[in-house]
């Protein structure tokens, strides 16, 4: 199978690409759900960039690593299967939708319906999917691949991490140089993502990578894209925007959804699809602006985006019981300290609060997000000189970063501005039990974040 890649260029793809695309629709879906967890006017190229291309990507460089080694064509299919599989339960808009339903309490993990592709439940349609009726669930056996490699490689164990790993794997090497390609980062080409590659090997119980001494340096490299690429968009106002809106409509969705199988359902859809689904069903039509916003990425105005360091809080998230702890500490801040207001449209907002209400009302939103290992990986490898010696190296140190934003659907003055932020930044030093560090308010630009390397 020929392919062009906007990352790689020109691909001669081993047949096992082409006879699941041609038999698993549930792969071709990809092709209408984002890379990333959002959609944005601004990051345009970046936010196009589809998970069937990502999963692509990673086969290539699955199919090289399988070819630098040597592996027989039953062990090169597998690893190649595999990485083009690694996305197929991805929900809609990356991870956020999975993330909302988390949230919402109707979804233990977003890891959780991947058992499907080692252990499927029937046919799409019988599992509840809007594909097509002849689409099955993916087996490995059915196309000859080793099933127990497959599963060792879908699960990272010790001597299998290639594709999922804690520190680096194939997966993060596409995913990182293809979201700094589309950011216009001038390090991410491709002959430093192809000898990086050729440089990796892993032993049969090694959990990371031995890497040849003269690709250290693109490891340092990709290792600040990294950091430099997710800091991009965690901390952009119209990604969480965008993600704050995801989490409200998931929240109405699941609030009216009373079948399990529908709510199982909507993370098979594409991207669009799924916001036009509940735009045009009569039943919905009170969200209907909230989903005309989506699918016109009109973001809210963003008043404020703080981050904490707390790796508790941070693991704990997404949680319904967390985010409406933080809530209910913003209104009780907001009641205690509303006698500053004299008229505008805080003061009517607050007059709208209702004792024992659900949640802070309209038009302000708030949004509790993760830069969880995001901004700031440790990453172990081994290094082999020319002598055959290895030696670890460690890059960096793990963060764990809870990210917060305030906005609005209407105008607020500048003195309101300063009210409001008063009343968040003190809920969130409250919540988290930490102080905030402030990213980005009302106007301003958020500060230049200093991430160690």
């Amino acid at each position: 199978m020929k392919y062009y890649d906007p990352l790689y260029g020109q691909i001669e793809f081993d047949s096992i690409v082409a006879e699941i695309l041609d038999r698993c629709w549930e792969v071709r879906r990809l092709k209408d759900v984002g890379l990333m967890n959002f959609r944005s006017i601004g990051m345009l190229p970046l936010t196009q960039c589809s998970r069937l291309e990502h999963g692509l990507g990673t086969a290539y460089l699955a199919q090289r690593y399988a070819h630098r080694h040597g592996f027989d064509r039953m062990r090169r299919r597998t690893l190649i299967a595999t990485a083009l599989l690694h996305d197929i339960n991805c929900a809609p808009f990356g991870h956020s939708v999975e993330w909302a339903l988390i949230a919402s309490g109707r979804s233990e993990s977003h890891e959780a319906a991947a058992v499907w592709m080692t252990e499927p439940r029937g046919t799409a349609a019988q599992a509840g999917r809007p594909v097509f009726l002849d689409s099955k669930g993916f087996e490995p056996a059915d196309f000859d691949l080793d099933v127990e490699l497959f599963r060792n490689l879908h699960d990272g164990r010790p001597g299998f991490a290639q594709l999922t790993g804690d520190y680096m794997d194939l997966d993060n090497i596409d995913n990182v140089f293809r979201m700094a390609r589309a950011l216009g980062f001038e390090d991410a080409q491709r002959e430093r993502v192809i000898r990086l590659t050729d440089g990796l090997s892993m032993g049969r119980d090694d959990t990371c990578f031995t890497v040849d001494e003269s690709v250290v340096q693109d490891i340092i490299v990709w290792h600040r894209l990294r950091h430099e690429v997710y800091r991009e968009f965690i901390y952009d106002k119209e990604y969480l925007s965008f993600e704050c809106q995801l989490f409200e409509f998931v929240r109405h969705l699941v609030q009216r959804i009373e079948d399990s199988r529908e709510i199982e359902g909507l993370v098979g859809f594409p991207d669009d699809v799924l916001l036009w689904q509940y735009f045009t069903t009569p039943e919905f039509v009170d969200i209907r602006p909230l989903i005309r916003r989506l699918i016109a990425c009109d973001a809210y105005k963003c008043l404020y985006v703080g981050r904490v360091e707390n790796a508790t809080l941070c693991k704990a998230l997404p949680s319904a019981a967390e985010s409406d702890r933080l809530q209910e500490q913003f209104l009780a801040e907001a009641l205690r300290s509303g006698g500053e207001l004299s008229d505008g449209v805080l003061l009517r907002w607050l007059r709208s609060i209702e004792p024992g209400g659900a949640g802070v009302p309209p038009p302000l939103h708030i949004h509790v997000t993760t830069d969880k290992r995001k901004t700031a990986r440790q990453i172990r490898l081994f290094v082999r000189d020319s002598s055959e010696v290895t030696r670890p190296l460690v890059l960096g140190d793990d963060a764990y970063f809870v990210v917060v934003g305030l906005f609005t659907e209407t105008a607020l003055d500048r003195r309101e501005m300063r009210i409001v932020e008063g009343w968040f930044t003190r809920a969130v030093n409250q919540w988290a039990s930490s102080e905030v560090e402030l990213m980005y308010f009302g106007g301003g630009e958020a500060p230049q974040l200093q991430l160690p390397i």
